[in-house]
């Protein structure tokens, strides 16, 4: 019994789940509101790594250094979904993605 039960705590410990956290956004340096400038998608395939390039126009410096003109690679199929001409809160740490809001 004691096996069987040491089995099922390991499959548990190693699903997809545990392997996801919570990222603590304070430790982003770089946080502004922008506007979706446009998206340049050059890829010729669609899978679940491909990067777009996201390009923001900065309308308020919330926290740190934030230039006029911002450019982020993310996924095209990631956790955040990003239209041209819509107003998003963004957080970076140094230059990368950490959090998006619609605003």
């Amino acid at each position: 019994m004691k096996l069987t039960q040491f089995i099922l705590f390991g499959i548990l410990l190693s699903s997809p789940a545990m392997a996801t956290s919570t990222l603590n956004t304070s430790a982003c340096n770089q946080q502004f509101v922008g506007s979706v400038e446009d998206i340049i998608d050059d890829s010729a395939f669609d899978y679940s790594l491909v990067k777009v390039k996201v390009i923001f126009k900065r309308l308020e410096v919330i926290k740190g250094i934030v230039p006029q003109n911002i450019i982020l690679d993310v996924l095209k199929h990631g956790p955040f979904e990003f239209i041209k001409g819509q107003s998003y809160s963004v957080q970076l740490q140094d230059g990368s993605l950490c959090w998006a809001d619609k605003q």
